[in-house]
């Protein structure tokens, strides 16, 4: 299922990249990137100062896929984007 992608995504971080290198994942499923490597670098380490965190999850609007009740599960959220999603990972 879809924690493949992370598991694998967590060996290769572990075993290839160095502590400082900032790694973007993207499944490119539907996602466009409109930045260039300058300005996303600019903003992960704007998100990772004011969040004190060094990942970075992108979320939607909507739970998918809606199996077995798991949405429910999802916390309530002060912004719209309520449902963690793996289709982005920095």
């Amino acid at each position: 299922g879809l924690g493949i992608k992370i598991n694998c995504l967590r060996r290769y971080v572990h075993e290839e990249v160095d502590d400082d290198d900032v790694v973007v994942f993207v499944d490119a499923f539907n996602v466009m990137v409109f930045g260039g490597r300058d300005e996303i670098l600019h903003r992960f380490h704007d998100l990772e100062r004011v969040w004190k965190r060094s990942l970075v999850f992108n979320a939607d609007e909507a739970c998918f896929p809606d199996k077995d009740g798991v949405c429910d599960d999802y916390p309530d959220s002060t912004t719209r984007w309520r449902f963690l999603n793996s289709g982005l990972i920095a």
